[in-house]
């Protein structure tokens, strides 16, 4: 399984390296490692490893080539917001809706 907080190329290979259940923090960077799409996975129904793989297979994010992940222990979404801050200053819109945040940097 890759490692937390660290740079892995945004490839199926190395998404599918993920464990099913894995929740927590997600970021999608672009070739110089600058984060364009944050999201979270809250629950193991809609993993960390599920919500990459259909942004790879939908092309939602064009500029992303390299992704990586930080999982949390508790799934609330006030803990989940704290662990987003951490990249938000890479970010110029911020989406909050279903309990989910979803930060744009583009």
């Amino acid at each position: 399984m890759p490692e937390e907080n660290t740079w892995y190329a945004f490839t199926k290979e190395n998404i599918s390296a993920l464990k099913d259940d894995n929740i927590g923090i997600y970021v999608i960077g672009d070739i110089n490692k600058v984060p364009v799409y944050i999201g979270s996975s809250t629950s193991a129904r809609t993993s960390i490893k599920g919500r990459l793989l259909s942004h790879l297979r939908n092309k939602r994010c064009p500029k992303g080539k390299y992704f990586l992940c930080t999982l949390a222990r508790v799934t609330s979404p006030h803990v989940i917001v704290h662990c987003i801050v951490r990249f938000s200053r890479f970010c110029k819109r911020i989406v909050m809706g279903l309990n989910r945040p979803m930060i744009y940097a583009a």
